[in-house]
């Protein structure tokens, strides 16, 4: 699994150089390299083994996250940035067998780091573009700690923890995969939205095991 990441990764880094040579004609050049600091807030979904909805009550504030970005953008061609993201998830399960309910819930907090490579998919398909506009497609690499308590539905008690009670926090290896569209208002300025999904190989991160 880690020989394949890091040769998806070589690939991505390596192919575009290769692609973007052929496609250097580009409308509105005003927004060339540049470096951007960003702040941004969404909720998170989660999908695994709970994933039928956020957990009960505040389902809102249970799902809230915020990133704190640093990117360098290269000729609106592709760009790398570091992110620190940071916020809460959740998620229930209801199951009815034999007449019997059954429900359970998890919360998690989690902060993670990650080094993404983001490049302009307008570019690759499109000789004559605009740079005012990008659609970028993302990879990386990084890390997330998180903490988690899972519920039982029908008292609100704790089942299982990972992160507390005095036990240090599990650290993951995270692949997130991205799409984004920008819009450069100017030079120095921009309005972006996107979604990014975040692979983590666990079943920690819910506290559930095949459940």
């Amino acid at each position: 699994m880690g020989k394949v990441i890091y040769l998806i990764l070589l690939v991505v880094v390596v192919f575009p150089y290769q692609v973007f040579a052929q496609h250097a004609n580009g409308k509105n050049i005003n927004s060339g390299d540049y470096l951007g600091i960003t702040g941004e807030f969404g909720v998170t979904s989660f999908f695994g083994d709970i994933d039928e909805g956020a957990a009960g009550a505040n389902a809102y504030q249970n799902n809230m996250a915020y990133k704190l970005q640093v990117s360098r953008n290269f000729n609106s061609l592709f760009d790398i940035s570091g992110r620190v993201s940071f916020g809460n998830m959740s998620g229930q399960k209801i199951r009815e067998s034999n007449g019997k309910t059954t429900y359970f819930y998890f919360k998690n907090s989690f902060i993670e780091y990650t080094l993404d490579l983001g490049i302009n998919l307008l570019a690759i398909f499109t000789k004559n573009y605009n740079k005012k506009f990008g659609l970028y497609g993302s990879i990386g690499i990084g890390l997330v700690d998180f903490r988690v308590k899972l519920y039982d539905g029908s008292s609100d008690t704790v089942v299982r923890t990972y992160g507390y009670g005095g036990e240090k926090s599990t650290t993951e290896f995270v692949l997130p995969i991205g799409i984004r569209a920008i819009y450069h208002v100017s030079p120095n300025s921009a309005i972006s939205i996107q979604t990014t999904s975040s692979r983590v190989d666990t079943d920690k991160l819910d506290a559930v095991t095949g459940r």
